[in-house]
């Protein structure tokens, strides 16, 4: 897998908005099961073992821009102490 597709992105996007698998399918018109294969593709591209581990390595790697390095250290710290968070996005950010 060289890139990934549109839909892959816009999954991972709205991942890292907040919003379940089911609001993203939804928000898509695809099911949840798709969603959920989107992400472990977004995952094995970005060698993350968890969905919040590819979305700190997004925003790393510059795949999502837009998180400030505070952002990504917290969520690569929670990934790497295998801690399993909500990613809400805060009101005014």
């Amino acid at each position: 897998m060289s890139d990934l597709t549109d839909r892959q992105l816009t999954v991972l996007r709205l991942t890292a908005d907040g919003h379940t698998n089911l609001e993203i399918g939804e928000a898509l018109f695809v099911s949840r099961r798709v969603v959920t294969n989107d992400l472990e593709q977004v995952r094995k591209f970005l060698g993350a073992r968890t969905t919040i581990h590819a979305v700190a390595q997004a925003y790393r790697t510059g795949v999502l821009a837009g998180a400030d390095v505070e952002q990504v250290r917290m969520l690569q710290l929670a990934a790497d102490m295998g801690y399993r968070i909500a990613l809400v996005p805060l009101e005014g950010a």
